[in-house]
């Protein structure tokens, strides 16, 4: 499996830290969701040893430090459908640790838990580092 690691910014910390602090599930607000610093952990494919005649496809997961230097995660899975035009393969199916509260504590309902989740995606330079990647695992 080809994996990219040039996105280390703190990275080897905090996959110290993920492999020894809880990652479990955690509720955090909207408001302290927003104000996270996303960081690339890998990004992979999952057509790994298939023809690369049709479309190129894998997973990225990115990786925050929550308070308390709790790890959260977001990983999803992405498609190459023409040179240069990847798009998450299904938004409704982005995997994350948190559960996003509203103001009251709430846990938020499902449809607006992908919202927010989703809203993460757009802000992540997530897409440069999957065509980077797409374009190095196909040519070798």
């Amino acid at each position: 499996m080809k994996r990219l690691a040039n996105h280390d910014n703190g990275l080897r910390t905090s996959a110290r830290r993920a492999r020894t602090n809880h990652i479990g599930a955690f509720r955090e607000s909207v408001e302290t969701i927003n104000r996270l610093k996303w960081r690339h952990l890998i990004t992979a494919r999952t057509d790994e040893g298939q023809p690369l005649i049709g479309p190129t496809a894998g997973y990225t997961t990115w990786i925050a430090t929550l308070p308390g230097d709790n790890v959260a995660a977001l990983s999803w899975a992405w498609v190459v459908i023409d040179p240069g035009v990847i798009t998450v393969e299904n938004i409704l199916q982005i995997a994350s640790n948190l559960y996003p509260t509203d103001e009251s504590g709430v846990v938020l309902g499902p449809d607006r838990r992908t919202q927010v989740l989703a809203r993460i995606l757009s802000g992540l330079e997530w897409y440069e580092v999957v065509r980077e990647f797409a374009l190095e695992s196909r040519m070798g």
